[in-house]
């Protein structure tokens, strides 16, 4: 993110606009982790995690994502953990860059489980608890 900064009050804009911004990320619904193990698997996990940050700024839906440690076996890496109430969770592996912008398009904004990258599914049911968003509000955007 690059700007000029003029005066006081344009710093000021951005650091509430980015604060804002930060809030909303971290109070989401929508979990994201992205597992590695390997150094070369951090890297590509970076690099997914930034795709995954970059694509759903785009589409304007807010999510938490972060990185973490993979326990698995190393050539799932990076595995790509999305839990999305009422949803429950998925574990997809293997993942690219282009198979990170896909699973936004298709899991996180339509609901549907790619099965050629599934590892693992927990299906059980989980209900939002009062002030989060529901379903139709994810898909829409909407926070």
């Amino acid at each position: 993110m690059s700007c000029r900064l003029k005066s006081p009050q344009d710093l000021y804009k951005l650091f509430r606009k980015v604060r804002k911004e930060l809030i909303i990320r971290e109070e989401s619904p929508i979990k994201i982790k992205i597992l590695a193990h390997s150094e070369s698997g951090f890297e590509q996990a970076r690099k997914v995690a930034k795709v995954f940050i970059e694509y759903m700024g785009k589409k304007e839906v807010a999510a938490r994502v972060s990185l973490g440690l993979w326990n698995g076996p190393l050539a799932l890496q990076p595995v790509v953990e999305i839990r999305m109430p009422p949803l429950g969770t998925v574990r997809y592996g293997r993942i690219t860059e282009e198979k990170a912008r896909e699973i936004v398009r298709k899991h996180i904004m339509k609901g549907k489980t790619l099965q050629e990258y599934l590892i693992s599914l927990d299906a059980t049911l989980t209900f939002p608890e009062a002030g989060e968003a529901n379903v139709s509000d994810l898909s829409k955007g909407r926070l």
